[in-house]
């Protein structure tokens, strides 16, 4: 019978890098260590048991090396490991050491691997066999796999701990976002605006509360603006107008509820509309159809220019473009559309119980249960 064996070159502070020699094959591994074996064994089995799921950290074999117990995994980095050597080549590479130019350095990774990290948190929410993904330790419970210059985001979940709140794990995962913002700057919480962040991601790390599971499912709480691409919010935009149009969400209601939450940003939104030419048309040719002439109304605004930009395009002397570009210059126009958006869809589920007769509250609800950059389905 073969026994794996394990060459290990590189020791770091939680993990080490080698070689698993097992049936004739050399497999580059990560290598964990486990005191206790029957932990080790435990966390074996249920990996191999549920070895077709992908967010799960991809396990090849227990082994033991100088007295230890070792889990040989796919190569990879936890989340730590990963912007420490971030953090060293952009030592090396950049002169000029700003907190802009530090975030700037790791935004597409940073980004890539807390949407991964927040959307895994959401699919494994209220799955018993996966207790914890970041309570007590998230340094041991995330791990950075590549594959080429892609990373991906994967997970060890903790078997032995406690069943946590969801709640905790959302304040654990924004407080890890915090330390590598400021990783090379100290242990103190970061000041956003030096950091040149968007507005969707200081909406997440500030606004973003743990209570708001309590009428909120994580899919759709998690699924935030922070994470969308531009077809996301083009998704979100039709998806909320067709939840208007079909009154699963209440005009009069949801405005109440943007009023609330937006600071008055949305208030003047034709305002901003004066110097887009094509999108001033839009709103000239359709405002009669405007029954509330208010922050909800954009809304509708914005599923008329999905339908009609190309068609003014030509006589402001501009292309006609596609989706995308056409959420860009939303963007352009009012930077923060969707945040708003986003928040007042937040705060209308916590006011359900003000805004909606009882009967009527199952509806509303049901719209909250999944991301809002779906398709809707009643």
């Amino acid at each position: 019978m073969d026994v794996p064996h394990c060459v290990i070159n590189d020791y770091n502070s939680d993990t080490c890098k080698g070689v698993l020699k097992f049936l004739n094959k050399e497999i580059p591994s990560t290598f964990l260590t486990y005191e206790d074996e029957r932990a080790a064994l435990r966390m074996y089995e249920f990996l191999i048991r549920h070895a077709n799921d992908d967010d799960l950290l991809r396990c090849h074999q227990i082994a033991c090396h100088e007295k230890k117990c070792l889990l040989a995994f796919e190569d990879c980095l936890n989340i730590m490991e990963f912007f420490e050597e971030q953090k060293s080549d952009w030592k090396r590479r950049c002169s000029k050491r700003s907190r802009a130019s530090w975030f700037s350095y790791i935004r597409k990774d940073f980004v890539k691997i807390f949407q991964d990290a927040a959307r895994i948190w959401a699919r494994k929410a209220g799955k018993s066999r996966c207790k914890s993904i970041y309570t007590e330790n998230p340094i041991k419970c995330l791990f950075v796999t590549m594959n080429g210059s892609q990373c991906r985001v994967k997970v060890l979940p903790n078997l032995d701990g406690p069943r946590s709140k969801m709640n905790d794990d959302i304040e654990e995962l924004k407080n890890l976002m915090d330390v590598i913002i400021n990783y090379p700057f100290g242990s103190d919480k970061p000041d956003y605006d030096r950091f040149n962040l968007s507005p969707e991601l200081r909406c997440f790390l500030r606004c973003l509360k743990s209570e708001f599971l309590d009428y909120i499912s994580p899919r759709c709480l998690l699924d935030s603006p922070f994470i969308w691409g531009d077809a996301d919010k083009c998704r979100f935009l039709i998806n909320l107008d067709y939840l208007l149009k079909r009154r699963a969400i209440d005009l009069n209601n949801f405005n109440y509820s943007l009023d609330e939450s937006s600071d008055g940003n949305l208030s003047n939104w034709i305002d901003a509309l004066y110097n887009k030419p094509v999108l001033y048309k839009v709103y000239d040719y359709s405002r009669n159809s405007y029954k509330l002439l208010t922050a909800a109304a954009v809304v509708r605004f914005c599923s008329n220019v999905f339908r009609h930009y190309n068609q003014y395009a030509d006589e402001c002397g501009e292309r006609k473009i596609g989706k995308i570009r056409i959420v860009r210059k939303l963007s352009e126009a009012l930077p923060n559309l969707f945040v708003d958006l986003f928040d007042g869809c937040i705060n209308h589920a916590y006011c359900l119980g003000d805004l909606y007769e009882s009967d009527a509250q199952a509806t509303v609800k049901r719209a909250f249960r999944k991301p809002l950059a779906s398709e809707y389905r009643d």
